[in-house]
């Protein structure tokens, strides 16, 4: 009979330079369920920003993976570690809201809505830096931007619509 538990910590994890906070994870084997629960946390400035929980089926071939991923004024500056500099930098900002992850490692599928807050990014092509705050809907092969406001270094108003279609 299979059966684990076990829990890690990683304090004051940062990612090229960049601070994402003290993370903490638990996992244990359910053997109801068959699968592997998992639980953890993002602690950031001593205030908790993130949380997740969920099953990881072992058995299953598809839809092996449900979680639920909740953001409280998490901090996405991090974030700038992953991506070119030389497209898009300085991002900065927060999240908040719910996201739910089903489907398979090799084909997961993201559902949810989250709220930037106080976003920042500057975009080479344009080599300004813009604000946003606004909502993102996450839904199985879309991403969408409904009339978020935006401000540049000047003042100067305006908003962005759009929507990226993919394929996991």
């Amino acid at each position: 009979s299979l059966g684990f538990l076990g829990s890690a910590t990683v304090k004051s994890l940062h990612v090229n330079n960049q601070e994402v906070g003290n993370v903490n994870l638990n996992g244990r084997w359910d053997k109801e369920k068959k699968s592997i629960a998992l639980d953890g946390d993002l602690h950031y400035k001593n205030e908790k920003t993130f949380n997740f929980d969920g099953d990881y089926y072992l058995e299953r071939e598809k839809n092996n993976i449900n979680f639920e991923l909740n953001f409280d004024r998490t901090n996405i500056a991090f974030v700038s570690a992953f991506v070119n500099p030389e497209v898009v930098s300085n991002i900065k900002g927060l999240v908040e809201g719910k996201l739910h992850i089903s489907g398979s490692l090799k084909e997961p599928v993201l559902e949810g809505a989250v709220s930037m807050l106080g976003g920042n990014a500057k975009i080479a092509m344009f080599g300004v830096n813009f604000g946003f705050n606004g909502n993102i809907g996450i839904t199985k092969n879309k991403i969408t931007i409904d009339n978020m406001p935006l401000i540049d270094e000047e003042g100067n108003t305006g908003s962005a619509t759009g929507t990226i279609f993919h394929d996991n």
